[in-house]
């Protein structure tokens, strides 16, 4: 009564037929809607976004049915003259408020699931990166990574959008054909058949433009790795012209394969949408100057009528169409997602709970028969171990040796950031996992990034020791520590490395490991490393493990020994005698 002036009684007996089917199919809908939204209440599907299916699928027929009703009336209008216009403006009204209203909410619904898609694949992947390990997250390609996760992800994005647009336009034609099929069957099966045939040239065409999207998305993932070289590597490639020019030859390549393969798969989807176009404008030749010779059972209005349509739902036909390619490269990223995410452990594996019931009385590290080898199927793959040693508490061991000679392999093995094959690491004499040893242990990596703040690192109250140690550091006029941020990171490599010298300060694990800490210092902090800082960690009950070739300074150490080959040797006696000599 609120839209029409009048009772339902009065609106089922006067109104027309298609009015009490057009209410009994939106409560069907609604009731089919409401019934599927209890059902997945009480038996969740496994894939949680599915619950939102019911809604969506409702609002798309609602909205592609209104859109299809919007044309019909007009047609029906032309038709009739003005004889009705008060109901015609009402329904025509009506139908474009429905439209508008579900085709926003549409939008609006599918634009939030689609952030939770991101948001959900993104922490997927970066939980699932977090339960790799390292020795297996380094033979990840970057490129790969980074790709995966900005330019593949938020493509995926853009699957909501064009979801709304192929829903709508797909229920549009659909009502639209049925009421074709009601002027002219045949007209109607004519147009159907050029349907058909360009759907099978856009799929023959769309399988060869995969091809081209995949080879694009490769070169994607080498141009990401070449940037990350680049930040790496600009000192080097600054360093001579040429290296310069070869460097942006060969990213100039990558981006010249990338734009062929992207241009020769949409030439394709061109190639298709105009051959379609054409049959389909083909057709409406036929049926506008040849409707007295092919359909001959068609009056003049109803013949406009088809044509009208015809001609409206051209627009949905070319929205589904222009789909397509970006729905093809939507499907080469969320394949390119399920392949990284096929290389990551899934989130219930691993994960072992870290025991640190004696992290804070840790009296020694001892390692027996600790080994890890290279490419495990080859004979001739590098081999670091057996290693056997010891190192208490107050005790400083010194690690030298060649390049190449294992020395970062057995610190990783330490560290457990790599699985040894045999042996055990052990503190107090009590085996220790891998998963665990790192909770125990501060590093300094000759390869650390400093991020822009400490994580894991308790600092209330912190303020005045941490001013102390940028004062020793020589940082004080560098950097600033405000509630664990660092004020900045553009520091050189020898600042960073105090910096996070600092850190490990600040984390006071029992056992300290570094890995040519003092290989980028100034004479004056290396001096100071070695004759201050070390033994006052020796003073403060530490264990310390440091990597180092600063021959000078061999008697700070407790114990030396030396790496060569992979194989480990004592020493100590020998570097003592010497120093005592110097």
């Amino acid at each position: 009564k609120a839209f029409a002036g009048t009772d339902w009684y009065t609106a089922t007996v006067w109104g027309p037929d298609s009015f009490v089917k057009c209410i009994t199919i939106i409560i069907y809908l609604l009731l089919i809607s409401f019934i599927t939204h209890i059902l997945l209440l009480f038996f969740p599907h496994k894939n949680q976004y599915f619950k939102y299916a019911p809604e969506v699928l409702t609002l798309g027929v609602i909205a592609g049915l209104c859109n299809a009703i919007i044309i019909f009336v007009i047609t029906n209008t032309l038709n009739d003259g003005r004889g009705n216009l008060k109901y015609t403006l009402y329904y025509f009204g009506l139908a474009l408020v429905i439209y508008i209203s579900g085709r926003r909410s549409l939008e609006i619904r599918l634009a939030e699931i689609a952030q939770l898609v991101i948001k959900s694949l993104r922490e997927t992947i970066f939980d699932r990166l977090f339960k790799t390990k390292y020795e297996e997250f380094e033979k990840i390609e970057s490129g790969q990574l980074i790709t995966t996760i900005t330019d593949d992800i938020n493509r995926i994005r853009d699957l909501a959008g064009i979801a709304v647009v192929m829903a709508t336009s797909i229920i549009t034609i659909i009502a639209a054909f049925i009421y074709l099929a009601t002027i002219s069957a045949f007209g109607t099966l004519t147009a159907l058949a050029i349907i058909i045939i360009v759907a099978s040239i856009y799929g023959y065409f769309n399988g060869i433009a995969v091809r081209h999207f995949e080879e694009a998305r490769e070169t994607q993932n080498k141009f990401m790795a070449k940037i990350e070289a680049l930040i790496g590597g600009y000192k080097d490639l600054t360093l001579h012209r040429n290296k310069k020019l070869e460097y942006r030859k060969e990213v100039s390549e990558i981006n010249e394969k990338f734009r062929i393969n992207n241009l020769a798969a949409f030439k394709m989807f061109v190639n298709a949408f105009m051959l379609g176009e054409s049959l389909f404008i083909i057709v409406l030749g036929l049926i506008v100057f040849g409707f007295s010779f092919f359909f001959m059972s068609i009056n003049e209005q109803e013949l406009t009528s088809f044509v009208m349509i015809l001609l409206y739902i051209l627009g949905p036909i070319n929205q589904v169409m222009n789909s397509i390619p970006r729905l093809t490269q939507i499907n080469v990223s969320i394949e390119r997602v399920k392949e990284l995410l096929k290389q990551l452990p899934e989130i219930g594996e691993g994960g072992n709970e870290v025991n640190l019931e004696i992290r804070d009385n840790i009296k020694n590290i001892t390692i027996s028969n600790l080994e890890f080898k290279y490419d495990k199927e080859d004979e001739k793959g590098f081999k670091v171990g057996p290693i056997d040693m010891s190192v208490n508490k107050g005790e400083i061991l010194f690690i030298i040796g060649g390049n190449g000679s294992g020395k970062s392999t057995l610190i990783k093995m330490i560290t457990g950031l790599y699985k040894s094959q045999g042996g055990s690491i052990n503190l107090n004499n009590k085996e220790v996992s891998e998963e665990s040893i790192g909770e125990y242990i501060s590093t300094v990596f000759a390869d650390s990034y400093l991020f822009d703040r400490f994580y894991n690192t308790h600092l209330e109250g912190k303020e005045t020791i941490i001013k102390e140690y940028l004062t020793t550091f020589e940082l004080q006029n560098k950097v600033e520590v405000n509630e664990g941020v660092l004020s900045t990171t553009s520091l050189s490599t020898g600042q960073k490395k105090r910096l996070h010298l600092m850190r490990c300060y600040l984390e006071d694990r029992p056992i300290f490991i570094f890995d040519e800490l003092a290989a980028d210092q100034d004479p004056y902090f290396r001096k100071c490393f070695y004759r201050i800082l070390l033994p006052k960690m020796r003073e403060e009950g530490k264990i310390v493990i440091a990597v180092t070739h600063d021959d000078h300074y061999f008697d700070v150490a407790d114990k030396v020994m030396k790496l060569d080959m992979g194989q480990m040797d004592n020493i100590s006696d020998q570097y003592m005698a010497n120093s005592q000599i110097s």
